[in-house]
């Protein structure tokens, strides 16, 4: 075994030697100065005018900062052959927090290097903020406004193009140094200096923000300006913020500025949209225009279905139309033009067509307008005239089978999936054509879909679709309802929130095909109230829904088991209006049975005419004999 020592020479001898021989390398280039030599990056980097992007790309940590600051400070002269060089000092300068002396210094050179970009006049606006003459605040305004009308809208960097790294409200600075007009002038000239239509969605909070200020409601001549400048070169933008800019609408409206709520309202109605945007083929990336517009495009279309139930007189889109319309019907002739040209955008069409709807009717012809539209925006196009558009303004011929287009083609759909959305949507096109007298194909169409039900607890929709299916007096189309609502009852775990919906649909139907969802309602009412110890009992409106539901269907053994039921409740779970609606249906049991000596009683009471030309009547009715004695009451 060879001893330690050997071993440790053995090993540290090599080291030694390496030590020693070992020769100091100079160190490289840091990569920024090596990329910044190469004309092709710096091309780059200065098309992209983007100091983050620039930071990056030359691969400056953060730990490098301020050797690279320095660095900059002494590369950037002259300045006009520097830009990159002065953008980046500028910003490093705020960043690490120099005097105030160099990074004004530092905006003299971005100025020098590009008067034309807007970073140097924001950087010195940003200067004069700061200092305490008394002209500060003014020079501050009229630099920050050569600034803004610099800033380049149409690029994705606009913001940073914008912001004070001191976080400075220029809106709010330009009103309180008295130079809003300069400022809104500028911002106009922005947009202006863009190319038509290219400005990014979201530079409508620059506009947003000026419509909504209180010094613009007092100056209503700056908003004509600004939305002249939106939309004779920037239309698109009211696609940045539909609901906000609907807003606006409103609170010009109340604010007493008709005619800028009838410019922001035309905005909203011939907004346009590129095609690329609407079809939502393919990947899009989330920054760019595209999405933004297709995002803002959705957001217009939803304002056509904001109502709870939908088309109310209270839909965004209809009192949108409406403002715009204003007293000029001559702008449905704006409309139907800029459809023409744009027959992909529903929102654009539908406007169109019910605009035409409202000032004379639409021809065939016109209608055709919305040919080229999906299945299901042709029929949201025919839902929404036949909603808010005057009777018989519109050919039923056309806009009756784009609904049973779209109906049949839920009705396939539905057949593997059930959504809440799309069984909607086949009761609204129904609905629609039964008010239409479309009976023909209302039949067709209940035919097809006679399989097709709600999802389980959508009761709205159950009790909708009833209603459609009972008013054709089908006897085949009622029972197959009733076998396929009971099978939804034998799958749900929310079973007695359907009584009232069966109940109604039982009172309904009455002697055509409603016992058996009276039968339903009956079982419904023993199994999750009647026959329970400890669970509170419904309203007793509920249950005499149930007692109505069995006599409207002539279901007298079960209308019997339902009172003996309700006279063998629990006292401690019985109120008073229980005790005495049982007593009233008791009474009326007796009496169907012929027990006791009780008679009907008929009330009857006089109408007052409803019109000049119309005569008196008299109305009556049977009603149940009230327990006791009524001296109130006659029996005839």
């Amino acid at each position: 075994m060879l001893s330690s020592n050997l071993l440790l020479a053995g090993v540290l001898t090599p080291l030694l030697l390496t030590a020693q021989t070992a020769v100091t390398v100079p160190p490289e280039w840091p990569p920024w100065q090596a990329k910044l030599a190469d004309p092709a990056c710096r091309q780059s980097l200065e098309q992209a005018n983007d100091v983050s992007t620039a930071l990056q790309e030359l691969e400056v940590s953060p730990f490098d900062h301020a050797a690279f600051y320095d660095w900059l400070h002494a590369q950037a002269k002259p300045p006009q052959q520097h830009l990159i060089e002065c953008l980046l000092l500028a910003h490093l300068a705020r960043e690490l927090q120099r005097s105030e002396t160099e990074i004004s210094a530092a905006d003299d050179l971005v100025l020098q290097a590009a008067p034309h970009l807007p970073q140097g006049w924001f950087g010195r606006a940003e200067q004069y903020v700061a200092a305490t003459q008394k002209e500060s605040a003014a020079w501050a305004a009229e630099a920050a406004v050569q600034g803004m009308r610099r800033v380049d809208l149409a690029s994705a960097q606009w913001p940073r193009q914008l912001q004070a790294y001191r976080g400075v409200d220029w809106l709010a600075h330009a009103v309180q140094s008295n130079h809003l007009t300069e400022w809104v002038k500028a911002v106009a000239a922005a947009l202006e200096n863009a190319p038509q239509g290219t400005a990014r969605p979201d530079a409508c909070r620059l506009v947003l923000a000026i419509l909504r200020h209180d010094a613009m409601r007092r100056e209503p001549l700056l908003g004509q300006i600004l939305l002249e400048a939106v939309q004779t070169a920037q239309p698109q933008l009211v696609l940045g913020d539909p609901a906000n800019f609907a807003v606006v609408l409103r609170d010009l409206q109340a604010a007493g500025q008709p005619a800028l709520a009838r410019r922001v309202a035309r905005l909203l109605v011939l907004a346009p949209v590129p095609k690329d945007a609407v079809s939502g083929a393919g990947g899009v990336d989330l920054l760019s225009i595209t999405f933004g517009l297709r995002s803002g495009f959705s957001e217009l279309l939803g304002l056509w279905e904001d109502t709870t139930t939908p088309h109310q007189p209270t839909t965004q889109a209809r009192q949108i139309l409406h403002a715009a319309l204003g007293d000029e019907p001559a702008f449905a002739e704006t409309c139907l033009q800029a459809a023409q040209t744009q027959p992909w955008n529903e929102n654009l069409v539908t406007h169109a067509l019910l605009a035409l709807a409202l000032n004379g009717g639409v021809s065939e012809e016109q209608m055709r307008l919305a040919a080229n539209l999906s299945v299901e925006s042709r029929a949201r196009v025919a839902l929404r005239l036949a909603a808010f558009a005057p009777p018989g303004s519109h050919p039923q011929s056309t806009s009756g089978p784009w609904l049973e287009e779209l109906a049949l083609s839920l009705v396939t759909k539905m057949r593997h999936t059930t959504e809440r959305g799309s069984f909607e949507s086949l009761l609204n096109c129904l609905e629609h054509l039964q008010r239409g007298g479309e009976q023909a194909r209302l039949t067709r169409l209940l035919e097809a879909a006679r399989n097709t039900t709600p999802r389980l607890d959508d009761l709205d929709h159950w009790e909708r679709h009833a209603q459609l299916v009972l008013r054709q007096k089908n006897l085949a189309l009622t029972r197959t309802l009733a076998t396929a609502w009971g099978g939804a009852l034998d799958q749900t775990s929310q079973q007695k929130t359907h009584l009232l919906p069966l109940a109604r649909t039982a009172i309904l139907a009455g002697k055509n095909g409603g016992v058996e969802f009276a039968m339903m309602a009956l079982t419904l009412w023993e199994r999750h109230h009647a026959e329970m110890s400890s669970t509170a009992l419904p309203p007793p409106g509920e249950a005499a829904r149930v007692g109505e539901a069995l006599m409207a269907c002539d279901y007298l053994e079960g209308f019997n088991r339902f009172v003996t039921g309700l006279e063998h409740l629990q006292k401690h779970r019985v109120t008073s209006l229980y005790t005495q609606m049982t007593g009233e249906l008791a009474a009326l049991r007796d009496l169907i049975e012929g027990k006791g000596d009780l008679v009907p009683v008929v009330e009857a009471w006089v109408r007052p005419p409803a019109a000049a030309d119309e005569a008196v009547t008299v109305q009556w009715q049977f009603v149940l004999p009230e327990l006791g004695s009524s001296p109130d009451r006659a029996m005839l």
